[in-house]
C-alpha cells in the first residue's frame, strides 16, 4: 500500500495557488492592455459587465454549474487544483485589475499597452505552467473552452 506524503500535497496545493495567482495577475494585465482576454474570460468579463456583477461572481457561478457536469461526465478531472482555480481565479482578476489600475491609472499609450499585454501573457503562461505542472485537477475553464 503508498503512504501518502501529505507534504507533497501540501507543496502542489501551495505552488497550484501561486500558478493560480501569477496566471490571474497576467490575465489582469492583458485586461488592462485593452487587447483582450482568453476566450474563456473574455465571454464571463462581458457577460458580468452586461448583469452589472463582479467577473469573480460570475465566474465562481458559471464554474460551479461547469462542475456539475464535469463531476457527472469524468469526475476524475476534478482535484483541489480544480476547485482553488474555480473559487480563485475571477475575485483575484478583479482584485489585480483594481490594484493596477490604481497604480499606474486607466489609461495608457499604445506602447504601454503593448508592454501590458507582453507582461500579461508571459506571467499567463508562466502561471498556467505552474499550475498545471502540480497536477492537482483540471481547471473548468479549460474543460469548457
Amino acid at each position: 500500500m503508498k503512504k501518502t506524503n501529505y507534504l507533497e500535497i501540501f507543496l502542489k496545493v501551495v505552488l497550484s495557488f501561486i500558478g493560480i495567482a501569477i496566471l490571474s495577475a497576467g490575465a489582469s494585465f492583458c485586461r488592462i492592455s485593452g487587447f483582450g482576454l482568453d476566450p474563456f474570460t473574455s465571454v464571463n468579463l462581458g457577460i458580468a459587465n452586461h448583469l452589472g456583477i463582479s467577473l469573480g461572481t460570475y465566474q465562481l457561478t458559471i464554474n460551479f454549474v461547469i462542475l456539475i457536469f464535469v463531476f457527472w461526465l469524468d469526475k476524475g478531472k476534478i482535484g483541489i487544483g480544480t476547485v482553488l482555480n474555480m473559487v480563485g481565479v475571477g475575485f483575484l482578476i478583479d482584485i489585480f485589475t483594481k490594484l493596477f489600475i490604481n497604480l499606474w491609472g486607466k489609461e495608457s499609450s499604445t506602447w504601454m499597452s503593448l508592454g501590458y499585454l507582453i507582461i500579461g501573457l508571459i506571467l499567463f503562461t508562466l502561471g498556467s505552467s505552474l499550475y498545471m505542472s502540480t497536477d492537482m485537477g483540471v481547471a473548468l475553464g479549460a474543460i469548457a473552452s
